[in-house]
């Protein structure tokens, strides 16, 4: 008995007993095959209570009965599981997906309808997708929008890039051709920044915006646009509200005279607008003037006076409604360019300018004088002042050897110029004779320094057998050190002697000049 080529249905053979046998098994075989619609496609195991007729697509690594049948058509047919081994071609409704699928071959794949696209390879859109771009979309536009609450939704729209880790990246990348020129977001840290690139190659940081304090960071310069030259001002201004204002960064104005501006409009919480004299002639913003409304006032402290081809900044306080100034002019008590509140040669105010500029009082000294601290804290490292000690007590004192040069301690400086000296004290046992000290500063260890070098001291001595035991001790002078990498110095000591035995003590002083 032979199947036929495509559906495998059973022939009938022309002398078979038993014909409606072979005659049902074809039924039950088109039963299953013909108008297929599958419960599912996930199962790898049979349930437990199928009904008679249900249909199941085998998942891969089936168990049970179902073990080895992977893709094919689980039939329950009279009590027992039945098994059609799909064709290329053929095609199946999944309830559970609400969706057609086709067989290629090898798997089942979606072929239309309502499919679920969970846990999709990849997906394309008007174009192929491939990795690393497993979602792609050729489309002259996008849209996400937002499910309103009445429709269940929040009313809200996010799109969320989220990377693994710090050091990583999630960023949005604009290209010109596929040639980078512009990426925002979290490049390479957790702080969003802002790149752009001529070339796709070579990228250049605009701004970088902390994630912890918000603090806005600009590497790059800051073109202010939006500039406008209204009319020469020829009378004192009210409420000063030129053509353009309300959105320009930079106001230019002139006068044909010394004149006012008591107020100006257009403020708003926040906004900065930078104010230059172009012409030739003083124009003074009054401080608090009634001439103007409340809300277009300046609080400046005092008049603030910008001098021709000089400017000034200004902010809006919104909540003061006020614009303050920042920078320039020349305030009522003079001082150039500077407020009054930031101006150093104003002696009267120097306390507070120094505050407001965060500087020292030597900022406002005498010429020639540097201030000194009031308090007794060391210098920190790197200040000019710091100073650095080594020693060795005369409890811990080191045993020389006759004529031979021995280093008591060392002391590593760091670049900079350095004032140096030190000591070495000479402990002779009670039988000593003795006939030279010497102490010195080297940059050699267990060496003594050159005579001519500074940094030596010698002490002639004649002590006779069983003579003076007193201790000896040498000072070696303050000499200036300049060296550009750190450097270690060390004291070294030597005594000439015979009979019994010498140690020696001591310390070595250093203090940073510059």
């Amino acid at each position: 008995m032979t199947d036929t080529p495509n559906l495998g249905l059973p022939y009938i053979d022309g002398s078979q007993a038993q014909k409606h046998v072979t005659h049902n098994e074809a039924l039950r075989i088109l039963d299953a095959v013909v108008q297929i619609g599958v419960l599912d496609r996930t199962h790898a195991t049979p349930p437990s209570s199928p009904a008679d007729g249900d249909r199941h697509v085998v998942a891969s690594s089936a168990t049970g009965v179902w073990s080895g049948k992977d893709s094919t058509i689980a039939t329950w047919q009279d009590g027992a599981w039945a098994f059609l081994t799909p064709k290329t071609g053929w095609c199946i409704w999944s309830a559970a997906d609400s969706g057609l699928f086709v067989f290629d071959g090898t798997a089942w794949q979606s072929a239309g309808g309502t499919a679920s696209l969970d846990n999709l390879a990849h997906l394309g859109v008007n174009m192929a997708a491939s990795s690393p771009n497993l979602l792609s979309v050729a489309s002259n536009a996008a849209l996400f929008a937002a499910i309103d609450a009445a429709d269940g939704g929040t009313g809200d729209m996010r799109v969320q890039l989220s990377k693994e880790g710090s050091a990583n990246t999630a960023s949005v990348f604009f290209s010109d051709n596929f040639s980078g020129r512009a990426e925002f977001g979290l490049v390479g840290a957790d702080a969003f920044k802002l790149k752009v690139s001529p070339d796709g190659s070579s990228w250049i940081e605009a701004f970088t915006i902390d994630q912890n304090s918000g603090n806005l960071a600009l590497p790059r310069g800051l073109s202010l646009t939006g500039v406008i030259s209204p009319a020469q001002i020829t009378a004192d201004q009210n409420n000063y509200n030129p053509t353009g204002l309300a959105a320009a960064a930079v106001l230019q104005i002139n006068a044909n005279a010394a004149r006012n501006i008591s107020g100006l409009a257009s403020g708003a919480e926040g906004r900065c607008l930078a104010i230059i004299n172009v012409g030739s002639q003083p124009v003074t913003l009054l401080d608090e003037s009634a001439s103007s409304s409340a809300s277009n006032r300046f609080s400046l402290g005092s008049n603030l006076t910008i001098a021709a081809k000089r400017a000034a900044i200004l902010r809006y306080d919104g909540t003061a409604a006020r614009w303050q100034a920042i920078a320039g002019g020349a305030g009522a008590s003079g001082g150039g360019d500077m407020l009054s509140t930031n101006n150093l040669s104003d002696l009267a105010s120097a306390a507070t300018a120094r505050s407001n500029l965060g500087l020292t009082a030597i900022a406002t000294a005498d010429v020639g004088q540097v201030p000194g601290i009031a308090t007794n804290t060391d210098a920190a490292a790197g200040d000019v002042g710091e100073e650095k000690i080594a020693s060795l007590a005369i409890a811990s004192e080191t045993p020389l050897t006759n004529a031979t040069a021995k280093t008591i301690v060392s002391l590593t400086l760091t670049p900079g110029d350095w004032d140096i000296s030190g000591w070495v004290g000479f402990d002779p046992g009670g039988t000593v004779v003795a006939t030279a000290f010497r102490a010195g500063i080297n940059t050699s260890t267990n060496a003594m320094p050159s005579n001519d070098s500074g940094r030596i001291s010698i002490l002639g001595v004649k002590t006779p057998g069983g003579g003076d035991t007193a201790a000896s001790l040498l000072t070696i002078p303050v000499s200036r050190v300049s060296i550009a990498s750190s450097t270690t110095y060390y004291l070294v000591a030597r005594a000439d002697w015979s009979t019994s035995t010498i140690s020696a003590w001591g310390a070595i002083r250093a203090r940073r000049m510059r």
